[in-house]
């Protein structure tokens, strides 16, 4: 006998074992693939089925990033900073706690967070129309806004070279090669909103072929070839001995679902950063005075 491709109020209600007025909720309320004809619900069977697939991963998911807690691990993703690697050691030292951490994109990161494949991200997305970090982005991603948003730092952000910059107009006049960061990371936004406002001309300047992912990759690459110019923090610029040009001051935040945030060793994650951070570092380049402040 053929299978249906459409299936009715009756047959979903008892393929998922539940009353019919559930079922009805459920479609209504778009938490399971519906569609209305002539006044009745009718359910795409292959569609319906996927998404119970897809929805018993997420479960899945939700229970290894859980009993990861239990083991005393904390996962991360998202967005590339120098110092994260000290911050990473410094919190290891203050509580044996043991924290992986992917250097993936501001955007990558918080879709990781999403499908509850990482505990955390970092991020620092700027949206340009609402002048505002992260939240926008978020709204659209989170739209039950079920997040926690915790500012870790502030860090000055320009462009690094070889030669004194005193003005955007000394590198549209030189056509020089500028190193692309990955789609998706923070630095990218900010490189093509300075296109798409003509501050820099795409026209005038080459572009290295190949995207990097961290601003080690981009310093190094610069100091390496006398015409390369990129987007990167200063604590970076001073490391390579690069010159800098600030164009912007990033909110640098930490993202988490809620129900992460109450856990015993997020807690602690969220302590060291509340109550060490402010003392304990001070690098050129980075403000540590909101370090732990609840934004949302």
């Amino acid at each position: 006998m053929e299978r249906k491709k459409f299936l009715n109020t009756s047959e979903v209600s008892k393929l998922l074992n539940i009353n019919e007025k559930k079922v009805y909720n459920l479609a209504q309320e778009g938490f399971i693939p519906a569609t209305k004809v002539t006044g009745k619900w009718l359910f795409p069977f292959d569609e319906l089925i996927s998404f119970l697939k897809y929805d018993s991963l997420k479960n899945i998911k939700k229970g290894i990033t859980f009993s990861l807690f239990e083991s005393n691990i904390l996962i991360g993703a998202g967005s590339d900073d120098p110092i994260l690697p000290k911050i990473f050691n410094h919190f290891y030292n203050f509580s044996k706690t043991t924290l992986f951490y992917s250097t993936v994109g501001s955007k990558n990161g918080i879709e990781m967070l999403k499908n509850r494949i990482v505990h955390f991200a970092f991020s620092h997305l700027f949206d340009f129309e609402k002048n505002d970090f992260n939240i926008p982005y978020l709204n659209k991603i989170f739209p039950d806004k079920d997040y926690a948003v915790i500012n870790l730092f502030y860090r000055e952000i320009g462009i690094v070279s070889n030669f004194e910059i005193s003005s955007i107009k000394d590198i549209n006049k030189k056509g020089l090669t500028f190193i692309l960061r990955q789609k998706g990371s923070g630095i990218r936004d900010i490189t093509e909103n300075l296109f798409k406002s003509k501050k820099l001309s795409k026209n005038i300047l080459h572009f290295y072929p190949e995207e990097v992912t961290t601003h080690l990759e981009v310093a190094n690459l610069v100091k390496n070839n006398i015409d390369f110019i990129g987007i990167t923090t200063k604590s970076t610029a001073k490391i390579f001995n690069l010159q800098f040009y600030k164009i912007f001051d990033e909110r640098f935040d930490l993202i988490t679902i809620k129900e992460y945030f109450f856990e015993k060793i997020f807690q602690t994650f969220y302590n060291f950063i509340n109550e060490k951070l402010k003392h304990d570092f001070s690098p050129e380049g980075y403000n540590f005075k909101d370090s732990g402040r609840i934004i949302v």
